[in-house]
């Protein structure tokens, strides 16, 4: 095969990979847009505002996968907003599967943990860290306190660093 000839089809395979490319990343819905449409389609609630609707991640919990959204609504009309916190999880068929309310802001997810701003302490428990190992649904979720970059330490976590 001549130079020109080869050059020709390395081109050609050139532009094959980036058009793949390219087309794959246009066919992957926004998760974020999807579910957020979803939810205020089917929201029955008029007297609320949704302020923040946040796709924070993933988290892996019994070999599914869930995506995690942080979800802030504020009352209408209200001198001073008021509202609820919540984290949502979807499974891949985007499919709401839970939502509990919590105190400090999700960050990140890691495996099977969602990573708070600070503390939580949420259903009778303490801890900056969601782990969802033993499942997403109410009494599987464990509140544990890990140091985390980022996220909240406690003293005893900190030990004698203080």
């Amino acid at each position: 095969m001549t130079k020109s000839k080869e050059k020709i089809v390395w081109h050609f395979i050139l532009l094959m990979v980036l058009f793949s490319c390219s087309s794959c990343e246009r066919q992957q819905p926004n998760v974020r847009q999807t579910l957020e449409n979803d939810y205020l389609r089917n929201s029955n609630e008029t007297d609320v505002k949704v302020v923040r609707f946040a796709h924070i991640g993933k988290i892996e919990s019994k070999g599914k996968s869930y995506y995690v959204i942080d979800l802030r609504t504020v009352l209408k009309g209200m001198p001073a907003p008021r509202g609820n916190n919540q984290i949502l999880l979807y499974d891949n068929n985007l499919t709401k599967v839970a939502s509990f309310q919590y105190d400090s802001m999700p960050l990140w997810c890691k495996g099977s943990r969602v990573y708070l701003f600070g503390v939580d302490t949420q259903e009778g428990m303490f801890g900056n860290v969601w782990d969802f190992s033993k499942g997403v649904n109410e009494g599987e979720r464990r509140l544990i306190e890990l140091p985390a970059y980022g996220s909240y330490k406690s003293e005893q976590t900190l030990g004698s660093r203080l």
